[in-house]
């Protein structure tokens, strides 16, 4: 089972101009500094949410088809039949692509993950017994709007930068000075704002 990305998205959740913006700052000396801590937040929210910020194709294989319920890796998935591919191993070994006649899209809304759900009355096909004999060519991230304006939710971006101004104020993991105690940086100040799209596993 594995889960890549064959698109990579080309921005941010939330720019360098903005950032800045947020931590009132002028001059353009630490630029790569803070592109390098945008990238790491955002990087860490999505681990931590288990979702795909910014718009990418990414694939998805696993062996066989275990479930009439398949969970995507990284929503938000599209749910647009031309932004998902299946293919699969037939009985044979030869690689077929799987009719959307078997299988509808759930984009499983803020907390619960994509899904591909088998239709009423349908059946998965048989696959060849190897590794990786299924493979789901998807998109995922939340789509940029008709004038490619970013719509990942305001929270999250307002973590990144509240994320992104600590790591500039403190640039090691513990805090330390005169006036203040040694401690280790807070793990989860501003967590909860990443809550509510944070994904609830289904047991």
């Amino acid at each position: 089972m594995s889960n890549r990305i064959i698109t990579a998205t080309t921005g941010e959740p939330v720019d360098l101009i903005t950032v800045k913006a947020h931590l009132r700052i002028e001059t353009t000396v630490d630029d790569h500094l803070i592109d390098g801590y945008i990238k790491a937040a955002r990087a860490y929210a999505e681990n931590y949410t288990g979702r795909q910020f910014m718009p990418a194709t990414r694939e998805y294989k696993f062996d066989w088809f275990y479930s009439s319920a398949i969970e995507i890796p990284k929503p938000p998935c599209s749910t647009a039949s031309s932004d998902v591919v299946i293919t699969f191993l037939d009985s044979s070994g030869n690689s077929t692509t799987l009719s959307t006649s078997y299988y509808s899209l759930d984009d499983g809304g803020e907390n619960l993950p994509s899904r591909i759900l088998l239709k009423y009355g349908q059946t998965w096909p048989e696959t060849y017994d190897q590794a990786n004999a299924i493979q789901i060519q998807y998109k995922c991230g939340y789509p940029l709007s008709s004038n490619s304006t970013i719509t990942v939710p305001e929270p999250i971006k307002v973590w990144i930068m509240v994320r992104v101004a600590q790591m500039y104020e403190h640039r090691q993991p513990i805090l330390t000075g005169r006036d203040v105690p040694t401690a280790e940086l807070p793990h989860d100040f501003v967590d909860g704002l990443l809550d509510p799209y944070t994904l609830i596993e289904i047991v």
